[in-house]
């Protein structure tokens, strides 16, 4: 039996979705979270018009108004893996169904499958998780081999925040030593002013020789020789003395040419 295009959708839908759940729960910020942490983390802003949001809305809904259960241990098993164990582990039970039958059970009802019609829409989803999967490798592929010539770009901050911060970046002395370190991790837009628009992200700052730089990634060939990155903060009613507890996040750096 051929899936109808609409379940076929569906079956796409879900491993857009549990792609990007996976990916997302793998860095360093939300490892170990459980898909509502993610979902509900306004650092990440998801927006309710998106697919991964569409997605898991469906399926928490589906876990509400669902019908005819097994059993109780069923719906408990259900419950856990979807509010309290963690994403990558709901990921990986999801798309092995033959050692965790309740799951492939939940995700059955939740689609309005037959057993002919799970096996191929399951298998959908896994190979579109492949293909994701392949390609973001070669993706990172790329942008690994041109960002070679893009690491140790020199950051110029008057504020003295970043410097601060490297001090001891894992302290938590302050409140703005987390908001720099999970900015890095997501990544901070570079802002090229020159041709007004951003040219790739920061992921990582360090120190070197009394110096502070940055490592971008870069999704352009526009060249950044005898460039400089400074940041640009938000402050929470304007500055205070006292810059870590009054700044709120690093949104951005701008790229800007040293002149002479």
């Amino acid at each position: 039996m051929k899936l109808t295009q609409y379940k076929i959708d569906q079956a796409n839908a879900l491993a857009r979705a549990l792609y990007t759940i996976l990916k997302t729960a793998s860095t360093e910020v939300y490892y170990g979270k459980t898909l509502e942490d993610i979902l509900l983390d306004k650092g990440l802003n998801i927006a309710k018009t998106s697919n991964l949001y569409r997605v898991c809305n469906f399926l928490t809904s589906r876990l509400q108004h669902v019908r005819r259960l097994p059993s109780n241990q069923i719906l408990e098993v259900i419950v856990k893996d979807i509010y309290f164990y963690t994403a990558q582990m709901l990921v990986y039970k999801i798309t092995n169904p033959e050692k965790h039958p309740e799951m492939k059970w939940f995700i059955q009802t939740s689609y309005r499958l037959t057993n002919e019609e799970y096996n191929e829409f399951i298998n959908i989803a896994k190979s579109r998780i492949g293909i994701l999967s392949i390609a973001n490798e070669l993706q990172a592929t790329y942008l690994n081999r041109n960002n070679l010539l893009n690491k140790g770009i020199p950051i110029f901050d008057t504020t003295g925040i970043i410097e601060n911060y490297l001090v001891d970046p894992y302290s938590m002395k302050h409140p703005g030593y987390s908001v720099i370190r999970n900015s890095i991790v997501t990544g901070i837009n570079v802002f090229m002013p020159s041709i007004g628009k951003d040219i790739g992200k920061v992921n990582f700052i360090y120190r070197k020789e009394g110096k502070i730089y940055a490592n971008m990634h870069r999704d352009n060939d526009i060249s950044i020789v005898g460039h400089v990155l400074v940041p640009r903060y938000l402050f929470s009613n304007g500055r205070s003395n006292n810059l870590f507890s009054s700044f709120t996040c690093i949104y951005a750096f701008d790229c800007v040419k040293i002149t002479n």
